[in-house]
């Protein structure tokens, strides 16, 4: 026994200082990321002249990181602090969207459902009865920006009532816009006071019973008390230089557009939620969580979509972002996640625009970029990856497939297609020559190599290659690609098209 003690004596000596290590090794890499991340806030606040930020991200182990910088009162120089309130405007319309799915979860009410349906007895012109809540929550209902009889005092919202927001309904002077997506304060406060008919209380205590409670959002309230007042940020608007205090909005009893009042720690805590809703599912219904990220409109291109709430952003390597943004003149904020990562970031401002999402965004991009190199290898993930054409997160997770089953040629003729798309061409013939030195039947990435042989304008290599995969037996190889072009005029084209026509034939 006392030789067995002598043992464990050593062993926790031993185990000692590798514990001590790995801790310093761990603090090391956490103060680096914590001086990177204030880096990045810092630049951007000294850049836009931006007094007071709160900034909290949601870590991949859904851990939240929290910090405040700069003022909240330039003339009282009072620091910006993490109870600081912030008015977020526009970020309400996700509240807003997950109150009407959760209603619909629960049948209450159907995205189906026309406003002459959920709104009875109020008179409405006969081109608006027939709009329904799922145009509403899209901004699809060709709606103006804001309702008619809306009013602003020197540039500030005034309160807008429910009497005011059916009186809108029968406006004749409205003119419908054209068709497709036009953004639409108007739509979400009517989509607001729908959820208050539905839920029979008033909207706040809807949002404090359903999201606010539950997700211990403390800090989050649209009727502000006295003391609320007292920790409200100063407002300071973008055109003003030097920096004056500026009125806050007050939104009355309609509020579902933009009435929250909040700070970037709460707003946290609620982006966390929806980038996993399952793990709380007695909070809002999940699966009317998840209806909400649809794309559901486009724009010229495939690089924005409109989902319910959600604007949804693709990059060009087809790497997806669900964000919303919100400002109130003198405040902004931003709410913002990464769908394949389970990261993302809050930021609440005391200086109207797109302060916030100007702070966000390289956050953003930076904790991507970090949770991707801790995502552990898994082939079918980066498979579908690939797929799907997210091709900056193929890549990643590709190179950590092949590293792991070098003699896998299909995973090293993904990462050179991956590689190719993301215009790295070394890498790609690189990756795609090992899948050919592999592969059983190496056509496909031999065609890959032509492929990028002709669009770097290496015609005789080019044809080389091409050559190449038709001697595989029933190559089946996609002559009409665009990069092939070039070759056509050339007088092998001709040659190649007919190999290409005998391996189809079998011949």
């Amino acid at each position: 026994m006392r030789f067995n003690g002598m043992i464990m004596t050593t062993a926790l000596l031993l185990a000692a200082p590798l514990a001590a290590a790995q801790t310093t090794q761990a603090d090391a890499a956490a103060a680096a990321r914590d001086s990177a991340i204030a880096a990045d806030v810092t630049t951007v606040m000294a850049e836009r002249q931006i007094p007071g930020a709160q900034v909290a991200i949601v870590m991949p182990d859904g851990a939240i990181w929290e910090r405040s910088f700069g003022l909240r009162d330039l003339a009282s120089s009072l620091p910006m602090t993490s109870d600081t309130l912030i008015q977020v405007g526009s970020v309400t319309k996700i509240f807003t969207a997950s109150l009407i799915a959760d209603l619909v979860a629960e049948r209450s009410i159907k995205w189906s459902d026309s406003l002459v349906a959920r709104l009875p007895g109020v008179s409405i012109r006969p081109d608006l009865a027939d709009i329904t809540l799922d145009e509403l929550a899209t901004h699809t209902a060709r709606l103006p920006p804001n309702p008619p009889n809306r009013v602003d005092v020197d540039g500030v919202m005034q309160p807008y009532s429910v009497a005011a927001l059916y009186a809108s309904l029968s406006n004749p002077d409205v003119r419908r816009v054209e068709p497709g997506r036009t953004y639409s304060n108007w739509g979400y406060a009517l989509l607001g006071h729908v959820v208050e008919k539905a839920a029979g209380q008033r909207f706040e205590d809807v949002l404090r019973e359903r999201i606010f409670e539950p997700l211990g959002m403390s800090h989050s309230k649209i009727d502000l008390s006295p003391a609320d007042e007292r920790r409200l940020a100063v407002h300071y608007w973008p055109e003003d230089e030097p920096r004056i205090p500026r009125p806050r909005w007050v939104f009355g009893e309609v509020a579902g557009f933009g009435g929250i009042t909040s700070t970037a720690g709460d707003l946290a805590k609620f982006l966390r939620y929806q980038i996993e809703p399952e793990s709380r599912g007695e909070v809002l219904d999940a699966a009317g969580m998840q209806s909400l990220r649809a794309v559901r409109t486009l724009g010229s291109s495939w690089q924005a979509g409109g989902g319910r709430g959600w604007l949804v952003i693709r990059d060009p390597d087809g790497t997806i972002t669900l964000e919303h943004s919100g400002e109130v003149d003198g405040h902004s904020s931003y709410i913002g996640f990464s769908p394949d990562t389970d990261v993302g970031v809050a930021v609440a401002a005391n200086l109207g625009g797109s302060s916030a999402r100007e702070i966000a965004l390289p956050l953003l991009a930076r904790i991507v970029a970090q949770a991707r190199q801790l995502q552990p290898m898994n082939r079918e993930v980066a498979m579908s990856l690939a797929r799907k054409r997210q091709w900056a997160d193929a890549e990643v997770a590709l190179v950590k497939v092949v590293t792991a089953m070098p003699g896998d040629d299909e995973a090293w003729h993904q990462l050179g297609v991956a590689r190719y798309e993301l215009h790295d061409v070394p890498g790609a013939e690189a990756a795609l020559l090992q899948a050919a030195k592999n592969g059983a039947s190496p056509a496909s990435s031999t065609f890959m190599l032509a492929v990028i042989a002709a669009a770097q304008g290496r015609i005789d290599t080019a044809f080389e290659r091409l050559d190449r995969a038709l001697r595989s037996s029933g190559a089946k190889l996609d002559l009409d690609r665009a990069e092939l072009r070039i070759l056509q005029s050339d007088r092998r084209w001709m040659r190649i098209v007919a190999k290409a026509q005998r391996a189809r034939s079998g011949g």
